[in-house]
């Protein structure tokens, strides 16, 4: 399998800008509940984007570490029983 996006690289530079992008979003989460509460996804997302769009991007980067393992291990796999088939 392909990745069609290639591999994401993480640089000092962006790990930086997303730590303090992180920091901000905190701030923001903390100063939202402090003013109310947030009943749905709808409500986040109108409320504080910021918050949102940062849960949706650690969201998507979780599904894609998955992936990633996941072909990893099937690419794994694969190797092996090539090799035992050519063994045997």
């Amino acid at each position: 399998m392909s990745n069609a996006a290639g591999p994401v690289q993480n640089t000092s530079s962006s790990s930086t800008a997303a730590s303090a992008s992180s920091h901000n979003v905190e701030a923001m989460g903390e100063q939202m509940l402090a003013s109310g509460t947030v009943s749905s996804m709808a409500d986040l997302k109108e409320q504080a984007p910021d918050v949102y769009k940062a849960m949706m991007q650690g969201i998507a980067m979780n599904i894609c570490r998955d992936m990633e393992h996941h072909q990893n291990r099937l690419h794994k796999l694969h190797e092996e029983y090539r090799r035992q088939a050519q063994g045997a």
